[in-house]
Protein backbone atom coordinates (compact mmCIF):
# COMPACT_ATOMS: atom_id res chain seq x y z
CA UNK A 1 0.00 0.00 0.00
CA UNK A 2 1.41 3.36 -1.11
CA UNK A 3 0.85 5.49 1.98
CA UNK A 4 2.82 8.71 1.65
CA UNK A 5 6.16 7.98 3.29
CA UNK A 6 5.08 4.60 4.65
CA UNK A 7 4.94 1.80 2.09
CA UNK A 8 3.27 -1.36 3.37
CA UNK A 9 3.74 -4.71 1.64
CA UNK A 10 2.47 -8.20 2.10
CA UNK A 11 5.30 -10.63 2.74
CA UNK A 12 4.84 -12.30 -0.66
CA UNK A 13 5.34 -8.95 -2.42
CA UNK A 14 8.49 -7.90 -0.58
CA UNK A 15 10.61 -10.81 0.62
CA UNK A 16 12.44 -12.79 -2.03
CA UNK A 17 15.59 -14.84 -2.48
CA UNK A 18 16.79 -13.76 -5.92
CA UNK A 19 19.20 -16.68 -6.13
CA UNK A 20 16.71 -19.42 -5.24
CA UNK A 21 13.19 -18.25 -6.02
CA UNK A 22 11.21 -18.51 -9.24
CA UNK A 23 12.26 -15.69 -11.63
CA UNK A 24 8.58 -14.86 -12.08
CA UNK A 25 8.21 -14.34 -8.32
CA UNK A 26 11.36 -12.20 -8.22
CA UNK A 27 9.96 -10.05 -11.03
CA UNK A 28 6.64 -9.63 -9.21
CA UNK A 29 8.46 -8.30 -6.16
CA UNK A 30 10.56 -5.92 -8.25
CA UNK A 31 7.64 -4.43 -10.17
CA UNK A 32 5.45 -4.23 -7.05
CA UNK A 33 8.08 -2.29 -5.11
CA UNK A 34 8.69 -0.03 -8.13
CA UNK A 35 4.94 0.54 -8.52
CA UNK A 36 4.47 1.60 -4.91
CA UNK A 37 7.54 3.84 -5.00
CA UNK A 38 6.18 5.52 -8.14
CA UNK A 39 3.01 6.33 -6.21
CA UNK A 40 4.99 8.65 -3.96
CA UNK A 41 4.88 11.06 -6.90
CA UNK A 42 2.03 9.74 -9.04
CA UNK A 43 -0.85 9.44 -6.61
CA UNK A 44 0.56 11.09 -3.49
CA UNK A 45 2.47 14.23 -4.48
CA UNK A 46 -0.12 14.71 -7.23
CA UNK A 47 -3.36 12.83 -6.73
CA UNK A 48 -6.56 12.26 -8.66
CA UNK A 49 -9.45 14.59 -7.88
CA UNK A 50 -11.99 11.74 -7.89
CA UNK A 51 -12.17 8.03 -8.56
CA UNK A 52 -13.10 8.73 -12.20
CA UNK A 53 -9.44 9.68 -12.64
CA UNK A 54 -8.06 6.64 -10.80
CA UNK A 55 -6.14 5.58 -13.89
CA UNK A 56 -3.94 8.68 -13.54
CA UNK A 57 -2.61 7.15 -10.32
CA UNK A 58 -2.58 3.47 -11.20
CA UNK A 59 -1.97 3.55 -14.94
CA UNK A 60 0.90 6.00 -14.55
CA UNK A 61 2.55 3.96 -11.80
CA UNK A 62 2.07 0.77 -13.82
CA UNK A 63 3.86 2.39 -16.76
CA UNK A 64 6.66 3.91 -14.69
CA UNK A 65 7.34 0.64 -12.86
CA UNK A 66 8.56 -0.92 -16.10
CA UNK A 67 11.09 1.83 -16.73
CA UNK A 68 12.23 1.72 -13.10
CA UNK A 69 12.87 -2.02 -13.07
CA UNK A 70 14.50 -1.82 -16.49
CA UNK A 71 16.92 0.78 -15.08
CA UNK A 72 17.86 -1.48 -12.16
CA UNK A 73 17.84 -4.77 -14.09
CA UNK A 74 18.52 -3.96 -17.77
CA UNK A 75 19.18 -7.63 -18.59
CA UNK A 76 15.55 -8.41 -17.80
CA UNK A 77 14.45 -6.60 -21.00
CA UNK A 78 11.35 -5.18 -19.35
CA UNK A 79 10.18 -3.33 -22.47
CA UNK A 80 9.97 -6.68 -24.24
CA UNK A 81 8.28 -8.20 -21.21
CA UNK A 82 5.79 -5.30 -21.17
CA UNK A 83 4.74 -6.09 -24.74
CA UNK A 84 3.73 -9.68 -24.08
CA UNK A 85 2.90 -9.49 -20.37
CA UNK A 86 0.82 -6.28 -20.47
CA UNK A 87 0.00 -4.99 -23.98
CA UNK A 88 -1.10 -8.22 -25.62
CA UNK A 89 -3.15 -9.58 -22.67
CA UNK A 90 -4.85 -6.20 -22.28
CA UNK A 91 -5.77 -6.16 -25.96
CA UNK A 92 -7.55 -9.46 -25.33
CA UNK A 93 -9.29 -8.17 -22.19
CA UNK A 94 -10.46 -4.95 -23.84
CA UNK A 95 -11.88 -6.68 -26.94
CA UNK A 96 -15.23 -7.37 -25.30
CA UNK A 97 -18.37 -5.41 -26.07
CA UNK A 98 -18.94 -5.28 -22.31
CA UNK A 99 -15.67 -3.51 -21.46
CA UNK A 100 -15.78 -0.03 -19.95
CA UNK A 101 -14.11 3.29 -20.69
CA UNK A 102 -10.95 3.85 -18.70
CA UNK A 103 -12.34 7.15 -17.36
CA UNK A 104 -15.89 5.93 -16.71
CA UNK A 105 -18.14 7.81 -14.29
CA UNK A 106 -17.97 6.24 -10.83
CA UNK A 107 -20.56 7.09 -8.21
CA UNK A 108 -21.17 4.13 -5.88
CA UNK A 109 -18.77 2.25 -3.64
CA UNK A 110 -19.33 -0.80 -5.83
CA UNK A 111 -18.36 1.17 -8.96
CA UNK A 112 -15.20 2.38 -7.27
CA UNK A 113 -14.11 -1.07 -6.12
CA UNK A 114 -14.75 -2.50 -9.60
CA UNK A 115 -12.45 0.16 -11.10
CA UNK A 116 -9.36 -1.49 -9.60
CA UNK A 117 -9.01 -3.73 -12.64
CA UNK A 118 -6.80 -4.35 -15.66
CA UNK A 119 -8.48 -1.54 -17.60
CA UNK A 120 -7.35 1.00 -15.01
CA UNK A 121 -3.88 -0.44 -14.42
CA UNK A 122 -2.83 -2.09 -17.66
CA UNK A 123 -4.76 -0.20 -20.31
CA UNK A 124 -3.78 3.01 -18.52
CA UNK A 125 -0.12 1.99 -18.81
CA UNK A 126 -0.57 1.04 -22.48
CA UNK A 127 -2.15 4.39 -23.35
CA UNK A 128 0.67 6.29 -21.65
CA UNK A 129 3.20 4.18 -23.55
CA UNK A 130 1.42 5.06 -26.80
CA UNK A 131 1.40 8.75 -25.89
CA UNK A 132 5.08 8.63 -24.88
CA UNK A 133 6.10 7.20 -28.26
CA UNK A 134 3.83 9.60 -30.14
CA UNK A 135 5.05 12.78 -28.45
CA UNK A 136 8.68 11.69 -28.20
CA UNK A 137 10.76 11.15 -25.09
CA UNK A 138 11.86 14.77 -24.63
CA UNK A 139 8.37 16.25 -24.93
CA UNK A 140 6.80 13.56 -22.75
CA UNK A 141 9.34 14.02 -19.96
CA UNK A 142 9.13 17.80 -20.16
CA UNK A 143 5.33 17.69 -20.03
CA UNK A 144 5.16 15.28 -17.09
CA UNK A 145 7.72 17.34 -15.16
CA UNK A 146 5.66 20.48 -15.76
CA UNK A 147 2.53 18.63 -14.64
CA UNK A 148 4.20 17.52 -11.40
CA UNK A 149 5.62 20.97 -10.68
CA UNK A 150 2.31 22.71 -11.33
CA UNK A 151 0.02 20.38 -9.39
CA UNK A 152 2.22 19.11 -6.54
CA UNK A 153 0.35 18.88 -3.23
CA UNK A 154 -2.92 19.20 -5.14
CA UNK A 155 -5.58 17.10 -6.81
CA UNK A 156 -5.77 16.82 -10.55
CA UNK A 157 -7.71 15.61 -13.57
CA UNK A 158 -6.92 14.31 -17.04
CA UNK A 159 -7.14 17.78 -18.52
CA UNK A 160 -4.50 19.04 -16.12
CA UNK A 161 -2.11 16.42 -17.50
CA UNK A 162 -2.97 17.02 -21.15
CA UNK A 163 -2.35 20.79 -20.97
CA UNK A 164 1.37 20.70 -20.01
CA UNK A 165 1.97 17.83 -22.43
CA UNK A 166 0.47 19.93 -25.24
CA UNK A 167 2.66 22.85 -24.21
CA UNK A 168 5.74 20.62 -24.19
CA UNK A 169 5.12 18.98 -27.56
CA UNK A 170 4.47 22.31 -29.25
CA UNK A 171 7.72 23.67 -27.82
CA UNK A 172 9.56 20.61 -29.13
CA UNK A 173 7.94 21.03 -32.54
CA UNK A 174 9.25 24.59 -32.80
CA UNK A 175 12.75 23.43 -31.90
CA UNK A 176 12.67 20.45 -34.30
CA UNK A 177 10.78 21.74 -37.31
CA UNK A 178 10.42 19.15 -40.04
CA UNK A 179 10.02 16.16 -37.72
CA UNK A 180 7.00 13.85 -38.16
CA UNK A 181 3.67 15.15 -36.78
CA UNK A 182 3.59 14.49 -33.05
CA UNK A 183 -0.12 15.40 -33.00
CA UNK A 184 -2.82 15.67 -35.66
CA UNK A 185 -3.00 19.07 -37.33
CA UNK A 186 -4.39 21.76 -34.99
CA UNK A 187 -5.07 19.17 -32.28
CA UNK A 188 -4.17 19.11 -28.60
CA UNK A 189 -3.20 16.13 -26.47
CA UNK A 190 -6.69 16.34 -24.94
CA UNK A 191 -8.27 16.03 -28.40
CA UNK A 192 -6.28 12.87 -29.06
CA UNK A 193 -6.44 11.16 -25.68
CA UNK A 194 -10.12 11.80 -24.97
CA UNK A 195 -10.88 9.40 -27.82
CA UNK A 196 -8.99 6.72 -25.89
CA UNK A 197 -10.03 7.43 -22.30
CA UNK A 198 -13.67 8.48 -22.73
CA UNK A 199 -14.88 5.54 -24.78
CA UNK A 200 -14.41 1.82 -24.31
CA UNK A 201 -12.45 -0.57 -26.47
CA UNK A 202 -9.93 0.16 -29.20
CA UNK A 203 -9.75 0.03 -33.02
CA UNK A 204 -8.49 -2.33 -35.65
CA UNK A 205 -6.74 -0.38 -38.40
CA UNK A 206 -7.22 -1.93 -41.84
CA UNK A 207 -4.31 -1.36 -44.23
CA UNK A 208 -4.52 -1.73 -48.01
CA UNK A 209 -1.27 -1.14 -49.91
CA UNK A 210 -1.53 -0.36 -53.63
CA UNK A 211 1.82 -1.55 -54.97
CA UNK A 212 1.25 0.09 -58.32
CA UNK A 213 0.74 3.67 -57.10
CA UNK A 214 2.32 3.62 -53.63
CA UNK A 215 -1.00 4.61 -52.06
CA UNK A 216 -1.79 3.19 -48.62
CA UNK A 217 -5.42 3.29 -47.54
CA UNK A 218 -6.15 3.14 -43.81
CA UNK A 219 -9.54 2.66 -42.20
CA UNK A 220 -10.62 2.06 -38.63
CA UNK A 221 -13.44 0.33 -36.79
CA UNK A 222 -13.84 -0.99 -33.30
CA UNK A 223 -12.18 -4.36 -32.71
CA UNK A 224 -14.26 -6.89 -30.81
CA UNK A 225 -13.62 -10.55 -30.18
CA UNK A 226 -16.57 -11.55 -32.36
CA UNK A 227 -16.49 -9.71 -35.68
CA UNK A 228 -20.24 -9.64 -36.24
CA UNK A 229 -20.65 -7.48 -33.11
CA UNK A 230 -18.59 -4.63 -34.54
CA UNK A 231 -20.67 -3.86 -37.61
CA UNK A 232 -21.92 -0.30 -37.58
CA UNK A 233 -19.89 0.73 -34.52
CA UNK A 234 -19.75 4.55 -34.43
CA UNK A 235 -16.53 4.91 -32.41
CA UNK A 236 -13.51 6.72 -33.82
CA UNK A 237 -10.07 7.13 -32.31
CA UNK A 238 -7.13 9.43 -33.03
CA UNK A 239 -4.67 6.75 -34.12
CA UNK A 240 -0.89 7.36 -34.42
CA UNK A 241 0.46 5.55 -37.47
CA UNK A 242 4.11 4.57 -37.37
CA UNK A 243 5.15 2.46 -40.34
CA UNK A 244 7.97 1.16 -42.53
CA UNK A 245 8.20 -0.57 -45.88
CA UNK A 246 10.60 -3.32 -46.85
CA UNK A 247 12.60 -0.89 -48.99
CA UNK A 248 12.96 1.57 -46.10
CA UNK A 249 14.00 -1.19 -43.71
CA UNK A 250 16.59 -2.50 -46.15
CA UNK A 251 18.10 0.97 -46.54
CA UNK A 252 18.09 1.75 -42.82
CA UNK A 253 17.60 -1.05 -40.32
CA UNK A 254 16.65 1.37 -37.55
CA UNK A 255 13.60 2.41 -39.57
CA UNK A 256 11.73 -0.54 -38.10
CA UNK A 257 12.39 0.83 -34.61
CA UNK A 258 11.24 4.39 -35.34
CA UNK A 259 7.94 4.49 -33.48
CA UNK A 260 7.18 8.15 -34.23
CA UNK A 261 3.85 8.58 -36.06
CA UNK A 262 4.22 9.43 -39.74
CA UNK A 263 0.51 10.19 -39.99
CA UNK A 264 -2.64 10.28 -37.87
CA UNK A 265 -5.89 8.50 -38.61
CA UNK A 266 -8.57 10.65 -36.99
CA UNK A 267 -11.54 9.96 -39.27
CA UNK A 268 -12.93 6.74 -40.63
CA UNK A 269 -10.40 6.58 -43.48
CA UNK A 270 -7.08 8.08 -44.56
CA UNK A 271 -5.22 7.86 -47.86
CA UNK A 272 -1.44 8.30 -47.80
CA UNK A 273 0.83 8.16 -50.85
CA UNK A 274 4.37 7.05 -50.07
CA UNK A 275 7.29 8.99 -51.53
CA UNK A 276 9.03 7.58 -54.58
CA UNK A 277 12.05 5.52 -53.62
CA UNK A 278 10.55 4.42 -50.29
CA UNK A 279 8.72 1.39 -51.67
CA UNK A 280 8.84 -1.26 -54.38
CA UNK A 281 6.10 -3.28 -56.11
CA UNK A 282 6.85 -6.41 -54.08
CA UNK A 283 7.31 -4.68 -50.69
CA UNK A 284 5.63 -5.57 -47.45
CA UNK A 285 4.61 -2.79 -45.06
CA UNK A 286 4.45 -2.88 -41.26
CA UNK A 287 2.22 -0.45 -39.35
CA UNK A 288 2.26 0.30 -35.59
CA UNK A 289 5.91 -0.53 -35.10
CA UNK A 290 6.67 -2.48 -31.92
CA UNK A 291 2.94 -2.30 -31.15
CA UNK A 292 3.39 1.02 -29.35
CA UNK A 293 -0.13 2.01 -30.38
CA UNK A 294 -2.98 0.30 -28.52
CA UNK A 295 -4.71 -1.23 -31.53
CA UNK A 296 -4.69 -4.15 -33.93
CA UNK A 297 -3.58 -3.97 -37.58
CA UNK A 298 -5.16 -5.99 -40.38
CA UNK A 299 -3.42 -5.94 -43.77
CA UNK A 300 -4.69 -6.85 -47.21
CA UNK A 301 -4.09 -10.52 -48.00
CA UNK A 302 -1.16 -9.80 -50.31
CA UNK A 303 0.60 -7.88 -47.53
CA UNK A 304 0.01 -10.74 -45.12
CA UNK A 305 1.44 -13.15 -47.71
CA UNK A 306 4.57 -11.06 -48.16
CA UNK A 307 5.07 -10.70 -44.40
CA UNK A 308 4.68 -14.45 -43.93
CA UNK A 309 7.14 -15.02 -46.76
CA UNK A 310 9.64 -12.71 -45.04
CA UNK A 311 9.31 -14.59 -41.76
CA UNK A 312 9.96 -17.91 -43.46
CA UNK A 313 12.88 -16.65 -45.55
CA UNK A 314 14.69 -14.36 -43.10
CA UNK A 315 12.76 -13.61 -39.92
CA UNK A 316 15.71 -11.61 -38.56
CA UNK A 317 14.92 -8.83 -41.04
CA UNK A 318 12.08 -7.92 -38.67
CA UNK A 319 12.78 -7.07 -35.00
CA UNK A 320 11.51 -9.59 -32.45
CA UNK A 321 8.90 -7.11 -31.18
CA UNK A 322 7.54 -6.69 -34.72
CA UNK A 323 7.44 -10.46 -35.21
CA UNK A 324 5.56 -10.74 -31.93
CA UNK A 325 2.96 -8.15 -32.93
CA UNK A 326 2.40 -9.79 -36.33
CA UNK A 327 1.80 -13.16 -34.68
CA UNK A 328 -0.48 -11.68 -32.02
CA UNK A 329 -2.51 -9.62 -34.48
CA UNK A 330 -2.87 -12.43 -37.02
CA UNK A 331 -4.24 -14.90 -34.47
CA UNK A 332 -6.52 -12.34 -32.80
CA UNK A 333 -7.95 -11.30 -36.16
CA UNK A 334 -8.34 -14.93 -37.18
CA UNK A 335 -10.20 -15.89 -34.00
CA UNK A 336 -12.44 -12.81 -34.39
CA UNK A 337 -13.31 -13.76 -37.96
CA UNK A 338 -11.65 -10.74 -39.60
CA UNK A 339 -8.87 -12.76 -41.24
CA UNK A 340 -8.79 -16.37 -42.46
CA UNK A 341 -7.31 -18.34 -39.58
CA UNK A 342 -5.19 -20.15 -42.16
CA UNK A 343 -3.14 -16.94 -42.49
CA UNK A 344 -2.16 -17.01 -38.82
CA UNK A 345 -1.49 -20.74 -38.91
CA UNK A 346 0.69 -20.31 -42.00
CA UNK A 347 2.69 -17.57 -40.29
CA UNK A 348 3.21 -19.75 -37.22
CA UNK A 349 4.89 -22.52 -39.21
CA UNK A 350 8.10 -20.49 -39.42
CA UNK A 351 8.51 -20.78 -35.66
CA UNK A 352 9.97 -24.28 -35.15
CA UNK A 353 12.87 -24.03 -37.57
CA UNK A 354 13.85 -20.40 -37.09
CA UNK A 355 12.43 -18.56 -34.10
CA UNK A 356 14.31 -18.44 -30.81
CA UNK A 357 13.30 -14.99 -29.52
CA UNK A 358 11.25 -15.29 -26.31
CA UNK A 359 9.07 -12.30 -27.28
CA UNK A 360 7.86 -13.91 -30.51
CA UNK A 361 7.23 -17.24 -28.85
CA UNK A 362 5.37 -15.56 -25.98
CA UNK A 363 3.01 -13.94 -28.50
CA UNK A 364 2.49 -17.28 -30.23
CA UNK A 365 1.86 -19.24 -27.05
CA UNK A 366 -0.51 -16.60 -25.71
CA UNK A 367 -2.48 -16.71 -28.96
CA UNK A 368 -2.52 -20.49 -28.97
CA UNK A 369 -3.77 -20.37 -25.38
CA UNK A 370 -6.86 -18.50 -26.54
CA UNK A 371 -7.60 -21.20 -29.12
CA UNK A 372 -6.87 -23.95 -26.58
CA UNK A 373 -9.45 -22.49 -24.20
CA UNK A 374 -12.07 -22.26 -26.94
CA UNK A 375 -11.51 -25.90 -27.94
CA UNK A 376 -11.98 -27.27 -24.41
CA UNK A 377 -14.12 -30.39 -24.68
CA UNK A 378 -14.16 -30.27 -28.49
CA UNK A 379 -13.11 -33.37 -30.47
CA UNK A 380 -10.70 -31.23 -32.51
CA UNK A 381 -8.61 -30.59 -29.40
CA UNK A 382 -6.48 -33.64 -30.24
CA UNK A 383 -5.62 -32.20 -33.67
CA UNK A 384 -4.79 -28.84 -32.12
CA UNK A 385 -2.50 -30.44 -29.56
CA UNK A 386 -0.62 -32.31 -32.27
CA UNK A 387 -0.18 -29.03 -34.18
CA UNK A 388 1.24 -27.33 -31.08
CA UNK A 389 3.46 -30.34 -30.45
CA UNK A 390 5.01 -29.94 -33.91
CA UNK A 391 5.67 -26.26 -33.23
CA UNK A 392 7.26 -26.93 -29.85
CA UNK A 393 9.27 -30.04 -30.68
CA UNK A 394 12.63 -28.34 -31.45
CA UNK A 395 12.42 -26.27 -28.27
CA UNK A 396 11.22 -29.15 -26.13
CA UNK A 397 13.94 -31.44 -27.46
CA UNK A 398 16.46 -28.91 -26.17
CA UNK A 399 15.28 -29.22 -22.57
CA UNK A 400 13.58 -32.63 -22.34
CA UNK A 401 15.18 -35.50 -20.41
CA UNK A 402 17.13 -37.65 -22.86
CA UNK A 403 16.93 -40.61 -20.49
CA UNK A 404 13.33 -41.83 -20.06
CA UNK A 405 14.12 -42.55 -16.43
CA UNK A 406 15.68 -39.18 -15.64
CA UNK A 407 14.15 -36.67 -13.26
CA UNK A 408 16.23 -33.58 -13.87
CA UNK A 409 15.94 -31.59 -17.08
CA UNK A 410 19.40 -31.68 -18.67
CA UNK A 411 19.79 -28.12 -19.91
CA UNK A 412 21.43 -25.77 -17.42
CA UNK A 413 19.87 -22.47 -16.42
CA UNK A 414 23.21 -20.93 -15.52
CA UNK A 415 23.70 -18.90 -18.70
CA UNK A 416 20.07 -18.03 -19.40
CA UNK A 417 18.78 -14.48 -19.18
CA UNK A 418 15.75 -13.55 -17.11
CA UNK A 419 13.63 -13.47 -20.27
CA UNK A 420 14.96 -16.85 -21.40
CA UNK A 421 14.12 -18.39 -18.02
CA UNK A 422 10.52 -17.25 -18.45
CA UNK A 423 10.55 -18.65 -21.97
CA UNK A 424 11.89 -22.05 -20.95
CA UNK A 425 9.26 -22.34 -18.22
CA UNK A 426 6.55 -21.52 -20.79
CA UNK A 427 7.84 -24.17 -23.20
CA UNK A 428 7.85 -26.84 -20.49
CA UNK A 429 4.37 -25.80 -19.34
CA UNK A 430 2.99 -26.08 -22.87
CA UNK A 431 4.75 -29.39 -23.49
CA UNK A 432 2.89 -30.84 -20.52
CA UNK A 433 -0.37 -29.09 -21.43
CA UNK A 434 -0.50 -30.77 -24.85
CA UNK A 435 0.52 -34.13 -23.37
CA UNK A 436 3.97 -34.48 -24.84
CA UNK A 437 4.91 -37.82 -23.32
CA UNK A 438 8.32 -37.10 -21.87
CA UNK A 439 6.93 -34.00 -20.14
CA UNK A 440 4.22 -35.92 -18.32
CA UNK A 441 6.76 -38.61 -17.42
CA UNK A 442 9.13 -35.96 -16.07
CA UNK A 443 6.38 -34.43 -13.92
CA UNK A 444 5.37 -37.83 -12.57
CA UNK A 445 8.95 -38.78 -11.70
CA UNK A 446 9.57 -35.39 -10.10
CA UNK A 447 6.54 -35.85 -7.89
CA UNK A 448 7.55 -39.42 -7.01
CA UNK A 449 11.03 -38.28 -5.96
CA UNK A 450 9.61 -35.55 -3.75
CA UNK A 451 7.09 -37.87 -2.13
CA UNK A 452 9.91 -40.34 -1.40
CA UNK A 453 11.80 -37.83 0.77
CA UNK A 454 11.85 -38.64 4.51
CA UNK A 455 10.73 -35.08 5.22
CA UNK A 456 8.99 -33.57 2.14
CA UNK A 457 8.43 -30.29 3.97
CA UNK A 458 12.16 -29.78 4.39
CA UNK A 459 13.36 -31.28 1.10
CA UNK A 460 11.35 -30.24 -1.93
CA UNK A 461 13.23 -31.69 -4.89
CA UNK A 462 11.09 -30.01 -7.58
CA UNK A 463 12.83 -26.92 -9.09
CA UNK A 464 11.14 -23.75 -7.87
CA UNK A 465 10.51 -22.22 -11.29
CA UNK A 466 8.91 -25.44 -12.59
CA UNK A 467 6.74 -26.30 -9.61
CA UNK A 468 3.49 -25.00 -11.04
CA UNK A 469 3.86 -27.13 -14.17
CA UNK A 470 5.17 -30.22 -12.35
CA UNK A 471 2.53 -30.07 -9.63
CA UNK A 472 -0.38 -29.47 -12.01
CA UNK A 473 0.67 -32.16 -14.48
CA UNK A 474 1.32 -34.73 -11.75
CA UNK A 475 -2.08 -34.07 -10.16
CA UNK A 476 -3.88 -34.17 -13.53
CA UNK A 477 -2.30 -37.45 -14.61
CA UNK A 478 -1.67 -39.10 -11.25
CA UNK A 479 -3.66 -41.18 -8.80
CA UNK A 480 -5.68 -40.01 -5.82
CA UNK A 481 -2.57 -40.53 -3.70
CA UNK A 482 -0.86 -37.65 -5.53
CA UNK A 483 -3.78 -35.32 -4.85
CA UNK A 484 -3.83 -36.37 -1.19
CA UNK A 485 -0.10 -35.73 -0.89
CA UNK A 486 -0.48 -32.26 -2.38
CA UNK A 487 -3.36 -31.52 -0.03
CA UNK A 488 -1.13 -32.44 2.90
CA UNK A 489 1.60 -30.18 1.53
CA UNK A 490 -0.90 -27.32 1.22
CA UNK A 491 -1.92 -27.69 4.84
CA UNK A 492 1.74 -27.74 5.87
CA UNK A 493 2.43 -24.61 3.83
CA UNK A 494 -0.65 -22.91 5.25
CA UNK A 495 0.55 -23.68 8.77
CA UNK A 496 3.90 -22.07 8.01
CA UNK A 497 6.05 -25.17 7.72
CA UNK A 498 6.99 -24.81 4.08
CA UNK A 499 7.26 -22.18 1.38
CA UNK A 500 5.01 -19.40 2.64
CA UNK A 501 2.05 -17.85 0.86
CA UNK A 502 3.58 -18.14 -2.60
CA UNK A 503 3.92 -21.89 -2.28
CA UNK A 504 0.40 -22.17 -0.90
CA UNK A 505 -1.00 -20.53 -4.04
CA UNK A 506 1.10 -22.77 -6.29
CA UNK A 507 -0.29 -25.87 -4.58
CA UNK A 508 -3.88 -24.62 -4.63
CA UNK A 509 -3.71 -24.02 -8.38
CA UNK A 510 -2.29 -27.51 -8.85
CA UNK A 511 -5.05 -29.13 -6.79
CA UNK A 512 -7.56 -27.62 -9.22
CA UNK A 513 -5.85 -29.49 -12.09
CA UNK A 514 -7.38 -32.77 -10.97
CA UNK A 515 -9.26 -34.70 -13.64
CA UNK A 516 -11.63 -35.99 -10.95
CA UNK A 517 -14.54 -33.52 -10.56
CA UNK A 518 -15.39 -34.84 -7.11
CA UNK A 519 -12.01 -33.67 -5.86
CA UNK A 520 -12.63 -30.02 -6.70
CA UNK A 521 -16.42 -29.77 -6.51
Amino acid sequence: MENWGLLIFREINLLVDAAADDPAAVEVVAVTVAHELAHQWLGNLVTAAWWDELWLNEGFSSYVQTAAVDHVEPTWRMESRFLHAVVQPTLLTDASRATRAIAARLRSKHDIMQAFDSITYDKGACLLRMLHHSLGDAAFRRGVALYMETWQHDSTTESRLWEPLTTAVRAEAEEDAGDPPRLPENATVADVMSTWTRQSGYPVVNVTFNRTTGEVLFSQERFVERAWEQRGSPELWSVPLSMATQTEAAGNGSRLSDTRPRAWLVGRTLSLTLDNGTWAPDDWIVVNLHQTGFFRVNYDLESWRLLSQQLHADHGALPAAVRAQLIGDAFALGVAGLLPLEVALSISTYLPARERAPAAWAAALSSLGTIHDKLAGHPDMVLFERYVERLLKPLWDGVAPADPGAVALPASDANLTHEELHHRADVISWACLVHMGRCEDWASRSMHLWRAQPDPAAANTVPVRLRQTAYCTAVATGSSDVWDFMWQRYRAARDGDQGGVDHQMTILKALACSAQPARIA
